[in-house]
This record gives C-alpha cells, structure tokens and sequence, in this order.
C-alpha cells in the first residue's frame, strides 16, 4: 500500500483554510496513486489551539469540515487529526486522529498520554483515550497513535513521564504497522533523538513505523516537519525536508511479514520566499499563499540519496528563519523594522529577516547617539547594504536634549546614572513604534538569552517589539549561528564579531562593565535555567560570586521577562510560557 505523509504549515484557527489544504493534499496524494494520507496531529485547529479550544463554534466548524472531507476522500483514505467531543462526565474534548474514507469515519483513536510539561498544556482541554486503536484497511492492520503516544516507551527512555506505555498493547494485537500523527517542535538536537527513539520502536516491536509531523512556526513554537518511515529492522528508509512543506510518500507491502519499505519524495516548489506585493501590508492569504505555494512534481528517491541531518547550527538557522516567516505573515504583516546598533545581535536578526521576508521588506534604522563609536556606525550601514535591506540613520540627539531640559530640575542634586542611560534605549524604541505605526510593519526586537536571563534591557526601549526572533539564543550561540549565516554568504562584517560587545549608552562602556564574561555566563545559565540545577551545584561547578550574581539576576528579571515580546524556542527550557515563574516571589537557594 501507498501511503503519503503530509508536512503542512497550518494556520492555528483556520478551520476552512486548513481543510482546503488538506484537501489539495488529498487530491495530490491520489494523482501519486497513494491509498492512504497521514496529516499531522490537530490538523483542522493548527496546533496548539490554545484556549481557541474552548470556542464552540470552532468546534462545530470542525466537526463540519470532517464530513466535508471524508465525502471528499473517495480514492485515498485520510487520517485526519482533530478535536472531537468527548463524552460528558471529564474534560469536554478528545485529542483524536480519525481515519476517513468515502463519506465515513472508519476508525478514531483518542490521544492516550496527554503531555503537561514545558510548553504543552494538553490535559487542560482534552479527555484522555484508553488504548491504541487498530484498524483494518485495505488488507493490513495498522494501529494509530498520536504523538506523545510513543514517548513513554521504557526500552528507550531511562526516566519516563507516565507510568502507562501505550505501545505494550503492539505485542498483543501485532499490527502490520504503527501509524504516528504528530505536532513535535523543534528544539535543538530533537529531530535526532526523535530519529533514535522512532527506529528503536519499530526495531524492539518488529514493525514498520510511518510518522507525520507538523511544519511552520506557530507563535514561540517551530515545527520542523521531517516525516519519515522506517522498516521493521529500524532502518530509516525515507525522511523528508526539515522546515518545509512536503509530501513524503512510502509503499507498505500487503503480504505480511515482510515489512520493508520504498520510499518516493515530493519535490519542494519551497525555496526562496516570493516578493509580497507593493503595499506596505498585505492580506494574510496574499502573504500566506506566496510565501507557502502549493506542491505538485514528485521524485524517486533511494537510501542513497539519503543525508544525514544538518548541523544543529545550521538547523537553528533554519528554525529561526521559518519562524520568523511565520509570526509576521500569519499575523497579518508583510514587512519589519529593527534597529541597527553595529552589533552582533542586531545583525543577526537582520540577516534572519532579509532571508525569511526578502530584503525589500526589511528597514534596519541607524539611531546614533553621542556615544555611539563612529566604527558602530559604518558596521550597520555596510550590513545593510550586503544584505540589500533598506536603510534609515535617526539622530537621537536632539530628543536626547531635549529630555535631560524636561527632567533638569527633577532630578536636580542627583549625578547621571543608569536612568539617563535607559532613556536613549527608550528613544529608540519610541521611534521604532512610530515607525511601525505610520508604515504598517512590525518591529522585531534583537536582544539574547543571556541579556534577556539577566535583565540586561531596557523596558519600553530595546525590549520592546512585536518579535523577539533570537531571545532564546544565549550570546556564544549568536556569534555561532552569525558565522553560519556568513558562510552561506559574507553579509556581516568581519569586525561585528571581533569587537567588544557594547550598548553604547556611556563612555567606553562594554557588556562586561555589567554581566560576567559570556563564555562563563552562559555556561551557568544553561545549568541554571536549562538543566534546573540548584545553587549547591552552581557554586562547585562555577566561581561561587559569580555563580550567586546570575542567580539573583535571573530571579530578580522576571518582571521583565513578562512583559517582553514573545520569542522562539529553539533550546529544551526557552523563557517564555514554558518558564512558568511567579513575579512576586522569595525563591530560597539551598
């Protein structure tokens, strides 16, 4: 049996838009000659719904579209993901994939593990289901599950989350073989372990495993797609693109007992993002559809065309690039400002934007002030011409004076400080806003892990955007994911990356007046934030004085973690709602 795996941007919401979608799959799977289409998990709603959830009328909307779709599944079978009611007496909704075929609905397995950790909040809507379910196609026998369905299993995992393991029911009801429906962001190292993890289940139960997976940026979350299928030994046999939209298409053999695979490739039309149109802000289809054409030619493709996965590096590059995409065109921008500070951080997200949304719709604004080193000036001017991105320089100047008249008698008898600092920051961010106001573009913010962790910004100045795209990169991995970005091609100036990292807001001043050396900084804030480990630990591992100041950073920041724009997560503990800390707290350090 031919069987199509579909990687799909969805908007989350889009009840209408991402049934059609899904139909234009089905109809291309059917030309290819596939009996069955996998989507991923919560297709119809986009994934994660949220409190969208709880909206009656998307409900019902889904459940109309489900007929809609079974009826229009009349040559190629699809397993569709969805929320489906639940039965009254628990939570109102099941997490479901339902298999349709000509007008029915064949089968439905309801999601067992429903995850509650980090970024996943499942158990707030959904019922859990009871067991795999195994259907009956087409002569073979496949069980369906859902996602978290096969992360518990205990052959794999030393620790596990739940005590139930869904896949012990494969031994009993042997299918021919299991079926996964997912929407698994990406963080770095994941598509890896999630490699591991899939072959040694279809290696420990003996069966093939097919798994689709989502694809796009939803909000701070990346989907990275990369579908694939492996035969009964754990032998990865097809694996599909990573950040893009596709159809991955593999042949399970009716006879039973022999489980391998042959695996057929959907060509990407995905590679640079089509020009948004001349306005300074587009609908959300015009952008969507452009930026996401629909996919038609399909090729061979054998083990050894097969590669292995890209760098991590390279593949935070990537996820940083369709997530920014994402976020401005799924919220209804075409266009971005940022400021150009000369900067590692700022060039970085420059580079990021020109790539996902095209140079002619990125504006980076110079806003020098009289700290501002003349080399922090040229360095923004000549990136923005290697990267081909409009230009602006603000003087700051003279609203500068102007706000030191204002407050000359308020703060009268008090010497300069930090607060003279803040309000140059606050200029800038002003301007920016005006900007996006008058022009229709959406700013993005520029700032990193390591200044975000130890509140090393400035609220209403450069904390302020509707996108913080890097606010998960600690500053080492900017510089890393700098030099990859330089390697595609030479953009950011070879001085960004020696100089001293700088604000600029006073006189020779330099990151480290404040915050400890970024090789020593982030390496705690990876124990600390990342891994949970407790102060005992951080002070044998790291300088005790230092260790203890980031602590105390960290902690103390969280006002201004909350009221920052959101970010993508691309590390396994990114600030943001999967780092549910309370504002107004005494956090005791044993």
């Amino acid at each position: 049996m031919k069987i199509a795996i579909a990687q799909l941007n969805f908007l989350v919401g889009d009840i209408a838009g991402n049934a059609a979608k899904i139909e234009s799959a089905v109809r291309q799977a059917e030309s290819a000659g596939a009996e069955l289409l996998l989507t991923s998990e919560l297709a119809l709603t986009g994934y994660p719904p949220r409190d969208i959830l709880l909206n009656s009328a998307v409900i019902a909307r889904q459940e109309r579209a489900v007929k809609e779709l079974a009826g229009a599944c009349r040559k190629t079978a699809l397993l569709l993901g969805w929320a489906r009611k639940a039965k009254a007496g628990g939570k109102p909704l099941h997490n479901s994939a339902s298999l349709i075929y000509r007008g029915k609905i064949l089968a439905t397995h309801d999601k067992i593990l429903l995850p509650f950790y980090d970024v996943f909040d499942e158990q707030r809507y959904f019922e859990p289901g009871s067991a795999v379910t195994l259907v009956k196609f087409k002569n073979l026998r496949f069980a369906l599950t859902i996602c978290e369905d096969i992360w518990n299993d205990k052959t794999f995992w030393a620790r596990r989350n739940y005590r139930q393991n869904p896949l012990e029911a494969l031994r009993k009801i042997m299918p021919d073989a299991c079926l996964n429906i997912s929407a698994s962001p990406y963080w770095v190292d994941k598509p890896g372990l999630r490699r591991r993890m899939i072959a040694a289940i279809a290696r420990g139960y003996r069966m093939p495993v097919v798994y689709a997976n989502l694809v796009g940026g939803n909000d701070e979350l990346v989907f990275d797609g990369a579908g694939m299928a492996f035969d009964a030994q754990g032998r990865l046999l097809a694996g599909g693109p990573m950040f893009k939209e596709g159809l991955l298409y593999v042949d399970i053999p009716v006879k039973k007992g022999a489980p391998s695979l042959f695996s057929y490739l959907i060509s990407n039309h995905y590679s640079e993002p089509a020009p948004l149109g001349n306005g300074v802000r587009s609908s959300f289809v015009t952008c969507y559809n452009k930026l996401w054409p629909p996919f038609s030619s399909y090729q061979q493709v054998t083990n050894e065309d097969l590669t292995p996965l890209p760098s991590s590096v390279a593949q935070i590059y990537d996820a940083l690039v369709l997530g920014l995409r994402d976020y401005v065109v799924k919220c209804g921008f075409s266009r971005v400002t940022l400021g150009l500070s000369g900067g590692i951080d700022s060039a970085l997200v420059a580079a990021i934007a020109a790539d996902a949304l095209g140079p002619g719709h990125v504006l980076g604004v110079s806003m020098p002030s009289r700290y501002s080193s003349s080399h922090s000036k040229k360095d923004a001017q000549i990136l923005a011409k290697n990267l081909g991105i409009h230009y602006w320089t603000v003087l700051i100047e003279p609203v500068f004076k102007a706000y030191l008249k204002i407050f000359k008698k308020i703060f009268a008898g008090l010497s300069a400080n930090i607060t003279e600092e803040n309000i140059q920051s606050r200029i800038r961010g002003a301007i920016l806003m005006a900007i996006s106001n008058k022009l229709g573009h959406m700013v993005l913010a520029t700032g990193n892990k390591s200044e975000l962790a130890m509140g090393y910004c400035t609220l209403y100045g450069d904390l302020l955007g509707g996108l913080s795209p890097i606010s998960d990169l600690p500053k080492t991995l900017v510089y890393q994911v700098a030099r990859y970005r330089n390697s595609i091609s030479d953009v950011i100036p070879e001085r960004v990356f020696t100089k001293a990292p700088s604000a600029e807001l006073k006189p020779n001043q330099t990151d480290q007046d404040s915050l400890p050396p970024y090789d020593l900084l982030d390496r705690i804030l990876d124990s600390y934030v990342v891994k949970g480990e407790d102060r005992a630990r951080l002070v044998k591992k790291f300088p005790k004085k230092t260790a203890l100041k980031v602590l105390k950073g960290v902690d103390s920041s969280e006002f201004k973690r909350r009221q920052a724009p959101p970010g993508l997560k691309i590390s396994h503990k990114a600030f943001g709602f999967g780092r549910r800390m309370p504002i107004a707290c005494k956090i005791e350090h044993s």
